[in-house]
């Protein structure tokens, strides 16, 4: 995985686990970090997974 595929899903979770929607979070990681379409595709897995797994470990705080 690339540097700037870490830093899209870090970015992407932190947006969503602020006041942004997934579409949101997903479109800005896509521009900024000018992933194409099969990075994209992973990307929203790998950000979801992570949020998930975030969220339990916070119990959702």
């Amino acid at each position: 995985m690339t540097n700037a595929m870490l830093d899209a899903i870090m970015t992407t979770v932190s947006m969503v686990r602020g006041a942004y929607t997934w579409r949101e979070a997903l479109s800005y990681a896509e521009v900024t970090y000018g992933l194409d379409e099969f990075e994209m595709d992973d990307l929203a897995v790998h950000a979801r997974n992570q949020y998930n797994r975030l969220e339990a470990q916070t119990n959702g705080k």
